[in-house]
């Protein structure tokens, strides 16, 4: 049986050409997936949203949309209600997307059991304790592939988490294919599965649990 690659991170710009390239450039290099991902909700009612699901459906690769929820999206300086705030905007957006993310920074201001209302978690600035109290709740961690993330040492200094949550089953690894360059899901994978020096390995990471998280939205 053929495995199937997804892709759950291609964020939304206004510019038709630019998505377009991306959504290309995924395909040729193995994804059958795309999950177009969202930051404004006014976005999300943009009549090119059904421009590039339907070149999607013409290039043959799966459509999906995603709202991710960044200490951008919600007003902080008032701590006292930044929870309410963040689990407003999600439930007003829940319909319109297939996933709802959320940066693992907003943590601070959830409680664990809020993790059951979102699909994923996105590793920003990870914390040790944070993540431990995650783990059990049914939530996928999400490690977003940037070439900043080796020079400003982010990679090094959290390789322990990444090892730890792909022991767990825990990890999806998603990137951006705006990007010059864009690694093949099965590169991808391998990369990986060898820089936490993990012998067991598997395409999980870019195909079977990102698959079980588009599949609940089908």
């Amino acid at each position: 049986m053929k495995i199937k690659y997804y892709n759950l991170y291609l964020p939304y710009c206004e510019d038709r050409d630019t998505l377009f390239k991306a959504i290309d450039k995924a395909l040729d290099i193995g994804y059958q997936h795309i999950t177009l991902t969202f930051s404004s909700e006014e976005d999300l009612n943009n009549n090119l949203v059904d421009s590039v699901s339907n070149y999607c459906s013409e290039r043959g690769i799966g459509f999906s949309k995603r709202y991710h929820i960044s200490q951008d999206s919600v007003d902080t300086s008032l701590k006292r209600s930044v929870r309410g705030n963040i689990l407003k905007l999600r439930k007003k957006i829940e319909k319109k997307v297939c996933i709802v993310s959320v940066d693992d920074t907003l943590f601070k201001f959830l409680t664990p059991n809020d993790a059951h209302k979102f699909d994923l978690v996105r590793l920003s600035e990870p914390r040790f304790r944070t993540i431990v109290k995650l783990l059990d709740k049914p939530i996928i961690f999400e490690f977003l592939l940037d070439p900043t993330l080796i020079k400003n040492n982010w990679l090094r200094r959290n390789l322990f988490i990444v090892k730890m949550l792909l022991d767990k089953n825990k990890l999806i690894v998603s990137q951006d294919p705006c990007l010059d360059v864009v690694f093949p899901p099965q590169q991808l994978a391998y990369f990986i599965y060898g820089l936490v020096d993990e012998p067991n390995f598997s395409f999980n990471v870019v195909s079977t649990i990102p698959m079980e998280l588009i599949s609940e939205c089908l």
